[in-house]
Parts: structure tokens; sequence; C-alpha cells
């Protein structure tokens, strides 16, 4: 909502009124304070928990889930400039793909993750840019076959209750 929020800002400073962000911080506003963790670090420390969970030469996969629009948040971009810093920093040399899964179009997901399988003898990483892992998850279990399914990691932001859940069962790893 980076959008609505600048122009929301732009309103309150317009006004002399102050505000704060909670969660996510839009870059060069007028706020007198933001409160909550730092999205490009948290994006770093993610490669590195993943790059533990996998070997080097085994396929990571950027995973955008589709909400409503195909907006991508100031804090995703954030998450993933982090995440893809730690990639170079300890050279990281298999290709980084992307599947954009969207929930309305399901085999085309699918198709992807069996495409990006067949390339991988061992696990394949995914990271869930958003707090929305939990998704991705329960649409491999009801969608993807065992063998397929026990080689993909999944990590994944927010510890909300949902996300929660997937890990208890398994499907996501690590928050």
């Amino acid at each position: 909502f980076e959008e609505q929020v600048r122009h929301l800002s732009e309103q309150l400073n317009t006004i002399n009124k102050p505000y704060v962000y909670i969660d996510s911080q839009v870059e060069g506003a007028n706020d007198l304070a933001y409160f909550g963790v730092n999205a490009y670090d948290s994006g770093y420390i993610a490669g590195k928990m993943l790059c533990r969970e996998i070997s080097a030469d085994e396929p990571i996969v950027i995973t955008h889930i589709r909400f409503r629009r195909n907006e991508i948040s100031t804090q995703m971009r954030k998450r993933e400039s982090g995440f893809l810093k730690y990639l170079a920093d300890v050279g990281w040399n298999h290709t980084v793909e992307y599947i954009e899964h969207d929930p309305d179009n399901e085999p085309s997901t699918i198709a992807r993750l069996k495409d990006i399988a067949q390339k991988s003898s061992g696990n394949i990483g995914i990271i869930v840019l958003n707090s929305r892992a939990y998704e991705l998850a329960d649409f491999i279990e009801k969608s993807i076959d065992g063998r397929l399914r026990k080689q993909i990691i999944i990590v994944g932001f927010e510890a909300i209750r949902p996300n929660i859940d997937a890990m208890n069962r398994g499907l996501v790893h690590l928050l």
C-alpha cells in the first residue's frame, strides 16, 4: 500500500500532523519514527538461514504470492535486496529462480516447481518475502506429490498463526 501511505503521509505533512510507521517504512517520508524490523537485514538473515538448509549447487526460488494487486511492497523489495546481497556475499553459484504464485492459476505454479525440481537432485530452497508462506505451503501440501514435496524447504516471514501452524505441520521450515 505504498502509494496510499505516501499520499496519506503527504496530507499529514501538509497539515503539520506527526505520524509514526509501524511494521513498514516508506523511504523519504517525514515520519517521526518507525517501529519494526529492518527489512533489508531480515532478508540477509533469511538468506543465511536458507543456505544452511540446502547445498550450494541447489536452486533457490523467490516466490511472490499474488494478492489483490500485483504490487510488491517496499518491505518485500528490501527483504529481497538483503537476501540477494547475502547470496552475492557468499558467492552463491546457482541460479535464483522466480515464481509468481497466483492462487487463481495454480497449474502454472505446479509446472514451474516441477521444472525447477527436474534441474535439482536435492532440496529446493524457497523464500516467500511476505507473511503468506502458509499459502504456498498449503498449496504444495495439497498439489505436489510426496517426493517433490520433501525436497522443498520454505522460509517465510512473520510469526502469524497460519505460518506457525504450517511450520508445526513441517511445511514451513523457518520463519
